[in-house]
Parts: C-alpha cells; structure tokens; sequence
C-alpha cells in the first residue's frame, strides 16, 4: 500500500537534493541508495525489539523493490544515509551477516523469477520473454542461469568483502593483539557469508523448475559447480587487496581465510 509513497519520497529528495547543489561527487543511483538505507534505519528503529520481525520487514522491503539487496548490505555494514567515504568507524550489529545473507539469498531468488524490476522501480512482466535471450549459443540453459544468479550476487559479495576488510583497516591499533567484538563479529560474519552463499546458490539453482525439468540432476550439478568455480565468489581477496584502504593485521587473517 505504501510502496508509492516510499517510492515517491525518495524521487523528491533526489529532486530536492540536485536542485540544492551546483555540483555532487554522487550520481543518481548513489543518491537513491541513500533514501534506501534511511528508510532501512527508520525500520529498524521501529522493528529492533524482534530480530525475526525486523527480518520479514527488510524482506518485504527487497521483495516489494523499495529498497534494493545492496542497500541492505550497506545498512546492515553500518553505513548511515551519507557515503560510507564520510563516515567514522561505524557500529555494526552483531547479526549483519543474517540480514547480509537474506539479501544475497533473496537477489538470487527473484533474478530466477519471471518478472523483475526496472530501474524506476516499474515492474516489468518477463514471463512472455524467451529464456534463451542474451545467451551464447554454445551455453547450455543451466550455465545461463547460473551465470545470471552469479552475476547478480557477486557485486554484493564484493562490497562486504571490501567493506569489512575497510572497517577493520580504520580501527586498526598497531600495538594491540586482540580483536575487539565488533571486530570478531565482522571476520566471523564474512567467513559465514562466504561459506553459505555458495551452498544457497546451489540449493537455489538445483531446485530452479526451468533446469529440473527435463535435465539429469548430475548434469545440472556439475554445470553449477562449474559456473561457481569460474567466478569470483570463490575468492575476493584480490578485490581487497586492491580495494581496501590498508592491509592491516586483522584485514591480512580476513584475507587469508578468503585465500583458503
């Protein structure tokens, strides 16, 4: 009922917004990510009081394309509504990496389903499309979705890689040995996003109807497997080490564990 509203908001502050300034280092979609993660906060200012309630908000938030997953995983790694460039360390709740997942589990689900979103937020019916668009002629229908699922996820991946590897960069203490909770909680967190994700895919992939049908398990399976192990899901430690503003003690243990 209220998604237009939201919707509308935000259209009128980044109206607002550019009407303000003669010049901003953040383009549109920067802008709209922000009214995202506000509305996310406001959220969860309201629904703190249960995790399990605040979950089935932020997913009929993705569900319904009022906020998209990588504003969640900006929010959930404790960016406020400014860029993450202009903020001090910031806190992050212990359960990030559950709202993290949620979102990477639900961007894998609706690029699976027949109808998606525009960039508007307009929805777009693609059940009359033909599935077979886009795809090279010598890829199979399995490693074309799967490389779409890839695709989709993988950007999100990304950014909590390089955002926790940046947080614990920035409260860095050269004289100390331990890690602090917030810092634990970010490493173990990431070490369980990067060990599920992949798993999910493969749950998400092998029940997918328009690959079941008709394909041998053991085919689905391996051509999965091999669209995983081409991508760059299995290792960002490049991403961080080239992305990451300092490679610390304790972004060097993420690092690694990345690194198998």
């Amino acid at each position: 009922r209220y998604k237009p509203v939201a919707l509308a908001a935000m259209a009128r502050d980044l109206q607002v917004y550019e009407e303000g300034q003669a010049s901003s280092d953040l383009d549109e979609s920067d802008m709209l990510v922000m009214g995202e993660i506000h509305i996310l906060r406001q959220t969860d200012a309201m629904a703190s009081y249960s995790r399990s309630v605040l979950e089935a908000y932020v997913d009929a938030l993705v569900q319904n394309h009022v906020v998209t997953p990588m504003a969640v995983l900006r929010w959930a790694l404790g960016e406020n509504d400014v860029p993450a460039e202009a903020t001090t360390p910031p806190s992050v709740d212990a359960s990030w990496y559950q709202h993290a997942l949620q979102a990477v589990r639900t961007a894998a689900s609706m690029e699976l389903s027949d109808n998606g979103v525009d960039d508007g937020g307009m929805i777009i019916d693609r059940s009359g499309e033909d599935e077979n668009d886009g795809m090279d002629s010598d890829e199979s229908p399995a490693t074309h979705r799967a490389n779409k699922v890839i695709a989709a996820v993988a950007p999100l991946l990304k950014y909590a890689a390089v955002r926790v590897c940046n947080i614990l960069a920035s409260t860095d203490e050269h004289d100390r040995t331990k890690v602090k909770p917030m810092e634990a909680d970010l490493i173990d967190g990431l070490k369980m996003l990067l060990t599920v994700v992949p798993s999910q895919l493969r749950s998400i992939l092998a029940n997918d109807r328009k690959l079941v049908e008709g394909t041998a398990d053991s085919k689905i399976t391996k051509e999965i497997e091999s669209c995983l192990g081409k991508s760059s899901i299995g290792d960002l430690s490049i991403d961080c080490r080239q992305e990451c503003t300092s490679l610390t003690r304790f972004v060097e243990v993420v690092l690694k564990c990345m690194e198998g």
